[in-house]
């Protein structure tokens, strides 16, 4: 089995740690991307299934933190979401936070040292052809290939309901002792504050329809001025220091092709608003699914459905109440979200995509979110 892996931001070297891991030695496993091309650059945060498959190429927190600017993840600190509260992760488990510069250098040089089945081969990727019974790409063949290119511009697959679709990101140089992920909802949306060992990565989230550009930096310069619990945002006011970024979030059509050997992941497959890490916690999920497509058989595409939708569902629980704002924004996106899911019955989901699914429905949610699992349907 000879399988190409395109793309190497975090959704691919997710699943190049994954598939390394998880397949048989024989499974020959190309990561082609071009170095060229440099990630996002925003921090980012992840449950803690992240650092278990960091931990098959022999990942320690305590000892390689700093080749990542990594902090230790124990849970989400919501602030202004219909009250302050604290989600844990299960039993003293983390994720981490960690800068997404770094992930590759860390990453590929382990894969090779420690798996002789996995290359890494460097160069653009134009096309991958599907169509008969082996992927071509370029002039190399495949038995598999997944797709982690990142955003398919030309096919945005199905838009989803979700509320916010404009991010301004900028970053403190003040480091912070949080262990944990900040999300703040503010009057036109909420803002994630991630932690990494030498500054803070900020990105204020808010829907470009309902709120202009010049309303959403007034907004971050007044929670910047009144601090965060105690902590005192230094950051630069240069425009440089802010980056910009529209997205709709949206999942693909199907997780793979109609021969079933190109299966797209990462952007490529979803993207969601990072609430409570949702995108990369789906995308170990997909290598999951993967696998058990390409080793088993298994039909891929209804997992994937479940998948999407146990997603949306679970980021629209948080919209479903408001919060501490009566603004235009939290009017639209509460009552959006109080359509949507006045549709399910939410106590017949496992929220399977999460791990600590257990803990997420009993206790996290026991007071300023649990509203959303136990009203009756349609109250």
């Amino acid at each position: 089995m000879k399988i190409a892996i395109v793309g190497a931001g975090t959704a691919g070297l997710l699943t190049a740690l994954d598939l390394c891991y998880g397949l048989p030695d024989e499974a020959e496993i190309e990561l082609i991307h071009d170095p060229d091309i440099a990630p996002l650059g925003v921090g980012e945060a992840t449950l803690y299934n992240f650092p278990a498959s960091l931990g098959t190429i022999e990942y320690s927190h305590a000892e390689n933190r700093h080749d990542l600017d990594a902090t230790a993840k124990f849970g989400v600190r919501f602030k202004n979401w219909k009250g302050d509260g604290f989600v844990p992760f299960f039993a003293g488990s983390h994720g981490i936070h960690f800068n997404t510069n770094e992930l590759a250098a860390f990453v590929i040089p382990r894969l090779k040292k420690l798996y002789p089945n996995f290359t890494e081969l460097h160069g653009t990727v134009h096309g991958i052809n599907g169509d008969g019974k082996e992927v071509i790409i370029g002039n190399r063949w495949y038995n598999y290939a997944i797709d982690c290119r990142g955003f398919n511009r030309t096919q945005r697959g199905n838009e989803l309901p979700i509320h916010v679709n404009r991010a301004i990101v900028f970053d403190s140089m003040e480091p912070s002792p949080w262990d944990y992920s900040y999300h703040i909802a503010h009057k036109n949306g909420w803002m994630f504050g991630i932690p990494l060992s030498n500054r803070v990565s900020f990105g204020y989230l808010f829907n470009e329809q309902i709120t202009t550009e010049q309303e959403a930096f007034a907004d971050i310069q007044r929670i910047v001025d009144e601090g965060i619990d105690g902590y005192k945002p230094r950051y630069s006011s240069r425009p440089g220091n802010f980056r910009h970024y529209n997205f709709e979030s949206y999942h693909a059509p199907s997780i793979c092709n109609r021969n079933g050997n190109v299966f797209v992941n990462g952007n490529r497959a979803l993207f969601f608003e990072p609430l409570q890490s949702t995108s990369i916690g789906a995308y170990g999920f997909i290598n999951n699914i993967i696998m058990d497509a390409m080793c088993q058989g298994i039909d891929p595409n209804p997992r994937f459905r479940k998948l999407v939708e146990e997603c949306i569902m679970f980021i629209n629980l948080h919209y479903r109440n408001g919060s501490d704002y009566d603004t235009p924004f939290w009017k639209y996106a509460s009552m959006r979200s109080q359509d949507l899911l006045f549709k399910y019955d939410l106590h017949n989901y496992n929220w399977e995509y999460m791990i600590d699914t257990f803990q997420m429905k009993e206790r996290m949610y026991s007071n300023f979110l649990y509203n959303c699992w136990s009203n009756e349907k349609g109250n």
